[in-house]
């Protein structure tokens, strides 16, 4: 996802020509830049979680709360999912 923002999103919208217009942007990458920051603070998250596991706090070895406290975000890539036929459909014409 980094490389699709910084290769292709981010001079898109930063260009001083544009090839595409803005709403073609916006239909083409949806909600790309929520969906990269939230998928960096969970792997962020997960893995600090993991990195602190060790043979003697077995009990103690869970993931399910970071998920539990991620849940109500998990909607923002139905929204990116959703839009997909849309993208798709902009890509193609």
């Amino acid at each position: 996802m980094p490389v699709t923002t910084q290769l292709l999103l981010l001079p898109l919208r930063s260009s001083v020509d544009p090839i595409i217009s803005e709403d073609d942007i916006d239909v083409i990458f949806s909600n790309i830049e929520t969906i990269k920051n939230l998928s960096v603070e969970l792997y962020t998250s997960l893995d600090t979680r993991i990195k602190s596991f060790t043979d003697e706090n077995v009990d103690d070895m869970t993931i399910g709360d970071i998920l539990a406290s991620f849940a109500p975000y998990f909607k923002t890539y139905f929204i990116y999912v959703d839009n997909h036929p849309r993208s798709d459909a902009k890509i193609k014409s």
